[in-house]
Order: structure tokens, then sequence, then C-alpha cells
């Protein structure tokens, strides 16, 4: 049976008869039930519904739904209300008077005092200004204990944890003012409250303050349970640290990745160890931390727009020059550990090694940085640029007033260079060209060499690290010229000294940079390939005993030991471990 018709000769029906489809459209509807003569010529997507259909339409159960969800929301909010009121009592603390007590910084104040990256006054001296609460004191132990997250450990643990963490806070990236850090972490408000430290960053700090606590705590397993509780909070708040109204969300949501970066170097998760870098770098450069005091007339960094009124978020200028301070060091960490990480994994040419930093045409005009105490004597330069490339053109050659930190930048970053000029060498780059190249990094390195604070058995492992890298730049720019006598002795003469340093000062070092272990594997490939000559009858580089083969061979097993050291704690140690024995075995 054929549809009817539709025509346009039909009577106009009464006000609220069409059906709600055409009347939607405004055109004429016949009234024909249960389907009129315009829909059924021409189907919809909607039904042919009316108002007075005993039928409930779909207009009418969508606004069901809607009003449905606006109670629930109103229900949530009134609960959210009357949820603040309730105070909980934490029941890992038993209660205790209400005498007033000052909650005073723990002990790591003093040993951050004797740090070799800053020199900022102890804490046990009284509690520093901060910008995160100023001057605020713990009335009552049990309501004080109340106010912290639940996810949080309890008071006394945080305390464990942040005093672990900031004893090798310089291996790890932190940047962050210790004595600030100290006092905000500590006040008992809750994560995420302005006058603390973002969630991100304390929870990657809990994190660490867990993992190190393997080697150090009699009370080990108490502090250690929670280790991947702790990651997996920093990890959801390090996503989501943006979002939040934080004042100081942007530096701190840096600060946690990158503690998350050396984390995951640390237990050899080399693509989780990328991803977090990478975020940090993005949100350095996104926030123009590489063009702090720049001379050159750049934009403005926007961060974002507000969902209010589409007005432009930008960074706040420093409160005073020791956020300035930490924003500085803040960049050049991030520059550390990109270029540092690049170097973890074998890569198939130079160029895989490259990433935003050295991207043509990136600059970076962000000074050197300085010690804390430079910092608040207000010693920074009025302006600066081209910071990277005129250290490596050398027309601002490496100081010896640096600080240990802009040591380690240059070091880490003079050593990046040589692997991607060395890698273009092996693929067939000029001979007179790689010799330039060559001379001009040859006497970069002894420059920078002479500007490095001299080891002793007491040094830091942050300092042997800084030495290493400058060691590891050398092996690698000399190791393709071997068959000279000069490259040869340049190589090994500096890889034996890099383990040999090792063996002196990490054997028994709780915790070191996760990149430390490569340096090594980098020494002891050279010496490897020593060892090789020797069998081969190749003469000594001397007649001492340090360069034949038993004295290679006492270096080899030195470095090995120190493998197995860093190892027991490591899974990427573990890692250049396994590489090492397995080349040694096969000599």
């Amino acid at each position: 049976m054929s549809a009817p018709k539709y025509t346009t000769d039909a009577k106009p029906l009464k006000r609220g008869r069409a059906c709600l489809t055409c009347r939607f459209l405004k055109i004429k509807c016949d009234g024909a039930r249960p389907i009129c003569g315009p829909c059924l010529s021409h189907p919809k997507d909607d039904e042919c519904e009316y108002a007075d259909s005993p039928r409930r339409s779909r207009a009418k159960q969508l606004e069901d739904q809607v009003a449905q969800l606006q109670a629930r929301i109103k229900e949530l909010e009134t609960r959210e209300q009357r949820a603040v009121s309730v105070a909980l009592n934490q029941p890992y603390i038993p209660d205790s008077s209400s005498a007033t007590t000052t909650l005073l910084p723990s002990t790591s104040a003093q040993q951050w005092a004797s740090s070799p990256y800053s020199s900022g006054p102890s804490l046990a001296a009284g509690t520093p200004p901060s910008p995160f609460e100023p001057g605020i004191q713990r009335t009552d132990s049990s309501h004080s204990q109340s106010q912290f997250q639940p996810d949080e450990p309890p008071n006394a643990l945080i305390r464990d944890f942040v005093d672990m963490f900031t004893r090798y806070a310089p291996e790890l990236g932190f940047f962050l003012n210790i004595p600030r850090f100290i006092h905000g972490a500590t006040l008992p408000h809750l994560a995420g409250d302005e006058r603390r430290p973002c969630a991100a960053v304390l929870f990657a700090v809990y994190l660490w303050g867990s993992h190190l606590s393997e080697q150090h705590s009699p009370n080990y397993h108490r502090l250690h349970a929670n280790t991947s509780h702790y990651r997996d909070l920093a990890l959801r708040n390090a996503a989501t640290g943006l979002l939040s109204s934080h004042p100081h969300r942007h530096l701190h949501t840096i600060q946690a990745e990158i503690l998350l970066a050396y984390y995951f170097m640390w237990t050899g998760n080399f693509l989780e160890a990328r991803r977090h870098s990478t975020t940090a770098l993005s949100l350095a450069v996104g926030c123009g931390l590489h063009r702090i005091r720049s001379e050159r007339l750049w934009p403005q960094p926007t961060l974002s727009t507000s969902s209010d009124d589409g007005t432009l978020l930008r960074l706040h200028v420093p409160a005073d020059a020791v956020e300035e301070g930490e924003r500085i060091d803040a960049f050049w960490h991030v520059v550390i550990l990109c270029k540092t990480l690049s170097l973890a994994v074998v890569v198939d040419g130079p160029t895989e090694i490259c990433g935003q930093l050295e991207t043509p045409g990136f600059m970076i005009d962000t000074p050197w940085p300085l010690d804390q105490r430079h910092y608040q004597d207000g010693l920074l330069p009025p302006t600066s640029h081209s910071t990277v490339s005129g250290f490596l053109r050398q027309t601002v050659p490496p100081s010896p007033a640096a600080s240990q930190l802009a040591l380690t930048a240059q070091s880490s970053i003079l050593l990046h260079h040589v692997v991607y000029v060395t890698g273009l060498w092996a693929i067939g780059q000029r001979l007179d060209t790689f010799q330039q190249t060559y001379q001009s990094l040859n006497q970069l390195i002894g420059t920078l060499r002479q500007c490095l604070p001299p080891l002793d058995l007491e040094s830091h492992p942050s300092l042997f690290f800084t030495h290493a890298l400058a060691m590891a730049a050398v092996i690698r720019l000399n190791e393709t010229l071997t068959n000279t006598l000069d490259c040869r002795k340049e190589c090994v003469v500096s890889a034996t000294s890099l383990v040999r340093w090792a063996f002196a000062l990490l054997k028994d070092a709780p915790c070191t940079n996760p990149m430390t272990g490569k340096m090594i594997t980098i020494a002891m490939q050279a010496l490897f390939d020593e060892a090789i000559r020797l069998k081969a009858d190749v003469l000594p580089l001397d007649d001492s005993n340090e360069y034949s083969r038993e004295g290679v061979d006492q270096s080899i097993q030195a470095g090995i030991h120190v493998l197995t050291c860093l190892a027991r704690d490591s899974p990427l140690s573990k890692y250049e471990l396994t590489t090492v024995q397995a080349t040694y075995s096969a000599l």
C-alpha cells in the first residue's frame, strides 16, 4: 500500500495540534496520526511526536534527565559543604597534649648548608621566610595531624622522607630552595594548599624518600611498603598539576616531572623517563625559562587563557632573587636531564640524540646558574644572550668562579656535543672538517676541566659526576682516533682516572646520579679496547705499571666492583654491569 501523498491544500490545524517536528521546522502539518504526512514523506532523525501524546516524547525525556542531573549536582554540592566542617582524626598518631609547639625543620637543612649546590643558611637558627606559609605555628598536634591529606604519610614519616630525600637532592635534579621547601612541606595543611608545595612535588619527594629508605632506615619495611602508592600519586598529581590554582604550579610541576624522570631512569624504564623529561622541557620552554634576563626583546610567553574572561595568563614576576634563582636552576637541571638521558640508550645515528634543545634556531639566553648566596647577593648579570652557543664557540669560556651546577650543565652539554660530532665522523664526515672540530672541542674540554674543583677522598658524589661527564667527553672525543698515540693516551688516561676515582668515592655511596653507571661504562669500554691492543703486543703507553696489561686489568676489576655496588639498588646500573661483564668475559 503506497504512502499517502502530502498535499499543501490541507485545512489549517488549530494551534498546538501540529506535531513537534513540524512545529520546530515551521512547516505545515496535516495532523495525521500516528505519523503526519510531512514526516511520512520526508523521514527525519527525530520521530514524529505530538505534545498531547500519551507516550512521553523524546524532548520530555531529555528535559527530565536534565532535571535529575541538576538535582544530583545540587545534592553533591550540599554534601561537600557539610563535609568541610567535619574534622577527621589521624588514626596513626596517638593523641597528645595541646601544648603549643613550633614546627622545626629536620636536620636535612644543616646537611643542605654544606651541599655543593647551595650555601643557604641552616634552619636550626630559625624558620626562613617561605612563599608557602609565612610564620604559621602548630598549635595542637592532634588537630594539625587531621589537616594532612589522607593519601599523605603520617607527619612523622613526612619528615623522615623529606630528610632522607634532601640528603641526595643534588643528584636528583632538585632545584627548589631547600629551607623554604622543608618549611612548606611540613606545614599543617592539606596537600595542594597554596601554603604548601604542590601535591605533585610533595608526592614525588615522598616517592624518593621511601625509595632511598631501603639502604638507610632500620624501619625500611615500614617506610618502603608504600613506594608504589606514592609513585601512583606523584604521577596522578603531576598529570593534573597545571589545572590547580596554586601560584607555583608551573615551577613545581616541572620539579615533579624531573624527579619522576630520574626515578624511572634509576629503575631502567627509559621510555617513561624520556616522557617525563620531555614534559619538563616543554613546560620550561613554555614558561620562557630559557629566556630569563635575555637582552633580546622576546614577547612574554603566554601560559594559557582564562576560561572565565578570556584573559591571558602569564608567569608572575619572581617575588625575590631566590625565586628567580629557582627558575634559572630549573632550566639548567632540565638541560642536564635531557642531555644525559639521550646518551643512556644505544642509538643508530648522531641525530637520534638530538631533541628540542638542539633544534636549529633554538636560542638559550638564560644565564648560567649561580650558588644560592650569589643569587641573594644580586650577582646575576643584568642581561644575557646566546649562553650555550657562546660556550661551544668559546666566545664566553668557562670560568673557575662558576657554580658547580653551571659546571655540570656545561659538562653535560659538552659530552652531548662530542657524541654528536663523533657520530657525524663515524658516518662519513670529511677528515679535515673533523680535525678542525676536534681541535676546538679538545681545547674547550681542557679549559673546562681546569675550572673544575679538584677531587679528593672527601669529595661529594655530585662533584665526581661533573668530573665524570668531562672525562667521558675526553674518552668519546679521542676513541675514534686511537691509532694516534696522543689520542690513545688521552683516552686511556681519562678512562683509568674515571674508574679509579669512582672506586675511591662511590663503592660505598648510597645514592648517585642514575647516569653515573653510564659514565663508568664509557670508561670501561675504553679500557677493554686498550686491553685488546696490549694482548695484540702493542706497546704500553709508558713503562709504569698503571698502563701495563696487569694495570689495565686492575682498573677493569675496579670498575666492575663499583658497578656491582651500584647495581644492588639500580636496575639501570645492573644493566650496565651485565653489559660490561659480558664484554669482559669475551676478552
